[in-house]
């Protein structure tokens, strides 16, 4: 946890300088850093597939900016809710988490797709 926690502190320094290449190495470390503590080597190997499909993603709802706040808060009290040992609230922020990255991903992807579209239609 105090690694965790000190890793926590640091990427917050980045994430107020809103540099978005280092903004989203440290969210996909920070989960990384979550699935190694659950000592899960499968879940660790699935999870680091998963970031390198979805990183364009993340990238988009990143840049995007409200909604990561959004992400910053949750992250910070998943790491209260482990560091006091309260299992269910960890579980039930997480899985908000979770749930809300999959609909700002889909969001992301489908404003990606109509730039692309809108842009190619404007040439023809």
């Amino acid at each position: 946890m105090d690694d965790l926690d000190t890793f926590w502190t640091r990427a917050l320094r980045v994430y107020r300088r809103r540099e978005v290449d280092q903004m989203l190495e440290l969210d996909e470390e920070f989960h990384l850093r979550l699935a190694r503590m659950a000592g899960n080597e499968e879940l660790l190997r699935q999870l680091a597939g998963i970031n390198a499909r979805i990183r364009f993603a993340r990238r988009i709802v990143i840049e995007r900016g409200p909604l990561h706040a959004k992400m910053i808060d949750e992250h910070t009290q998943l790491i209260a809710a482990l560091r006091a040992r309260q299992a269910a609230k960890g579980r039930r922020i997480l899985s908000a988490h979770i749930s809300l990255s999959i609909e700002d991903a889909r969001t992301a992807m489908k404003e990606v797709l109509f730039n692309l579209y809108d842009t190619s239609a404007g040439s023809e």
